[in-house]
């Protein structure tokens, strides 16, 4: 619905969506109007456009917390989606739409209500462009956990695959600098074994408490983490 809206209102004013010259998307938030200001409403040319309504005057049903409004509706079916995990049935969501709609706001809402609830978000961004490294988004929900978590749960929470998960997350070892090198089979082999060990990691740490991974950007990802997300998906959770 929203992007339609967003079409009609440039077509309205004469502006495209590959110029932008008057509204833009803006990351995490919605849209922006970027044209300058000619008329204040009800006024004359020139004259100072009039003063924002404050928050507090905005009636509370059109006013979310934190000023999110507009998709409660999808709030609320992502808050169902965690209550259903939190109870052991594991499960993916995903969050689509075009540029600047709010997936990333959304995604910071629905962490918000999870840790108010107790239970752990750990997030991991994909980078457009070249240059990353293979399994980023990984990387970066590993080194969030690590430097979360005391060295005996941690070591045990990483089992038999700490020193697969070691090899792209250096900071695993220097925590356990007696993890011997992963031995065996290299290649496709080595890959599954990665890819296992993020998936056994993940099961063992949602066994304390609920918890999400919320993947930014997905279509970003690269090859690998594409693969070591289905091989997650399909890890049975801890009971």
């Amino acid at each position: 619905m929203l992007p339609r809206c967003i079409a009609a209102a440039r077509r309205a004013v004469d502006d495209t969506r590959a110029e932008q010259a008057v509204i833009q998307p803006a990351h995490g938030r919605g849209y922006r109007f970027v044209a300058k200001l000619l008329d204040a409403p009800g006024g004359r040319p020139g004259d100072a456009p009039a003063p924002p309504v404050p928050a507090a005057d905005v009636p509370a049903a059109t006013l979310g917390a934190s000023g999110f409004v507009g998709r409660t509706h999808s709030l609320a079916r992502l808050q169902d989606v965690h209550q259903r995990a939190a109870a052991g049935h594991g499960a993916v969501a995903l969050i689509v739409g075009e540029p600047g709609i709010g997936k990333t706001r959304l995604s910071e809402e629905l962490t918000h209500h999870i840790r108010e609830l107790g239970g752990e978000v750990l997030v991991g961004g994909c980078y457009e462009g070249d240059g990353a490294p293979a399994h980023w988004p990984w990387v970066q929900i590993l080194r969030e956990a690590v430097a979360a978590t005391g060295d005996t749960e941690l070591r045990q929470q990483l089992g038999v695959g700490a020193p697969d998960l070691a090899e792209i997350v250096p900071e695993i070892r220097q925590r356990f600098d007696d993890l011997a090198t992963p031995t065996g089979p290299s290649g496709e082999q080595a890959r599954f074994r990665l890819f296992d060990a993020v998936s056994r990691f993940a099961v063992a740490r949602s066994a304390e408490r609920p918890l999400t991974l919320i993947l930014d950007d997905l279509h970003w990802a690269d090859a690998s983490s594409r693969c070591a997300m289905s091989h997650a998906i399909h890890t049975p959770c801890a009971s």
